[in-house]
């Protein structure tokens, strides 16, 4: 691969595919095993030495770095220094600038990534997105002639995304040579003038943006392996056996849509809280967590048709004389998974009610049993198979009537993509109707429940 002066090349690909490990390559972060570095006009010199490759010359290793200014995904500022700090560092200490003249410089790249008021700030009172205009700042101040990226909006909030591209861009602008390992698509289609596709390690396609984004489009790079987020802490649906294999309903479900699909697999694990942002980063290319179609959650990701769909039921002491209403749980103690459409729906509909929060539903169960909190809310199967159903559930009972709110529990439950991956999405709409239509998803249903979750619950339950 060849950057000219001048050129923003964005690197492509699956998460795994090598993209960071290449960029750390370039300044010798990693060592590469094969191939050569050059930087205008000047290899970085390698010898071997009992059979491992190591620079010829650390001093050229020193020199070319300076002029490879890296910024990273994770930020990587000192928690010890201030913003300013931070930035003249490696100025003063090593381009040898004067500390008067580093910090004048400093002053004036703060203002260019829109941070002047926040010179004195330490890291930690920061955003993400200030920290990452902070640590772009620190890059520039090292005057390099190239810039690389690994993925550096990949750990913000998407809310924060944009104001790291908006630097991003104008630095495209003026004509700066940049290396960019990126998810963002838009970003890779509009601002680079060359871009590369890496599949396991290997540079596969590259050219012309334009050119590019067309053959992704027609599948022609499309990945052996689907990678299906999970969550393994949501029993039936999804949890953790004895051996530390995966199992429950939506495990089945998604190694059956896979095998529908004729796609070869991978099941990524993901705490609850973080799985629509790791989507949109490309940790996996699909969910299947009993992810709600929710107007919320479609204003960010897609879904397939639905999978299942249940109500969600408040479960308390079988003594405790309760109303599952605004009015019967003022006052109380109600718990709920973080995160989830539960939340939504008790702080929209228990006003009065003290909500508190749970990274996972078997810690509400707990805590319930524990007396910390007076009643729960979660999905209905849930409720029962996961903790009624169970001695330690004995005590304990739904509360009447079902909670089914369209604006916070959705349609039901479906397999949730990336925006715009309409292919993906459609053959997951696809699949869902054909294992039903074959009796495979009749045989994962009876495995766990007695009677078929597809449409709701049975009367009685």
């Amino acid at each position: 691969m060849t950057a000219e002066k001048g050129d923003v090349v964005a690197i492509l690909g699956a998460s795994g595919s090598g993209k960071s490990t290449f960029l750390r390559c370039i300044n010798l972060l990693e060592t590469p095993t094969d191939g050569t570095v050059w930087l205008k006009g000047e290899e970085m010199r390698m010898t071997s030495h009992r059979g491992e490759r190591r620079p010829v010359d650390h001093r050229q290793v020193e020199r070319m770095r300076s002029k490879l200014a890296m910024v990273f995904q994770g930020f990587n500022l000192w928690s010890h220094m201030t913003v300013m700090e931070n930035i003249i560092e490696g100025p003063v200490h090593v381009l040898g600038t004067p500390r008067r003249e580093a910090r004048d410089k400093a002053a004036a790249l703060l203002a260019k990534v829109g941070l002047s008021d926040r010179a004195e700030y330490y890291p930690a009172h920061l955003s993400g997105g200030q920290q990452q205009r902070v640590a772009i700042a620190r890059a520039l101040a090292m005057e390099p002639d190239v810039m690389l990226f690994d993925e550096p909006t990949s750990a913000l909030d998407p809310e924060l995304v944009g104001e790291v591209l908006a630097v991003m861009r104008a630095l495209a602008d003026e004509g700066r040579t940049m290396l960019v390992v990126t998810h963002e698509m838009a970003f890779a289609r509009d601002v680079s003038s060359k871009t590369v596709f890496l599949n396991k390690g290997e540079i596969c396609e590259q050219g012309a943006p334009a050119d590019l984004f067309r053959t992704l489009a027609t599948g022609a790079l499309a990945q052996d392996t689907l990678r299906i987020g999970v969550e393994g802490a949501y029993p039936p649906f999804s949890y953790k056996e004895a051996d530390g294999g995966l199992a429950g309903f939506d495990i089945e479900i998604a190694r059956a849509l896979c095998a529908q699909m004729k796609r070869e697999c991978e099941l990524v694990e993901q705490e609850w809280d973080g799985m629509i942002p790791a989507l949109k980063a490309r940790k996996f290319d699909a969910i299947v967590a009993s992810m709600s179609i929710t107007e919320e959650r479609k204003r960010q990701i897609d879904f397939s048709d639905k999978y299942y769909k249940t109500p969600a039921r408040v479960v308390a002491p079988k003594d405790s004389g309760l109303q599952g209403t605004a009015e019967g749980l003022a006052g109380k103690r109600l718990g709920v998974q973080r995160g989830s459409t539960h939340q939504c729906y008790a702080e929209a509909n228990f006003p009065d009610a003290e909500i508190v929060l749970y990274g996972t539903q078997d810690e509400v169960f707990r805590d319930l049993t524990l007396g910390r909190i007076d009643a729960q809310l979660s999905d209905s199967l849930i409720a029962q198979e996961g903790f009624l159903s169970k001695p330690e559930g004995a005590d304990y009972a739904f509360l009447p009537g079902d909670h089914t709110d369209v604006e916070c529990y959705g349609e039901g439950v479906g397999v949730a993509v990336r925006k715009g991956d309409d292919e993906l999405r459609n053959a997951f709409s696809a699949a869902i109707t054909a294992i039903r239509d074959n009796g495979t998803y009749k045989t994962i249903n009876d495995t766990y429940f007695p009677f078929n979750i597809y449409g709701g619950r049975p009367e009685g339950m």
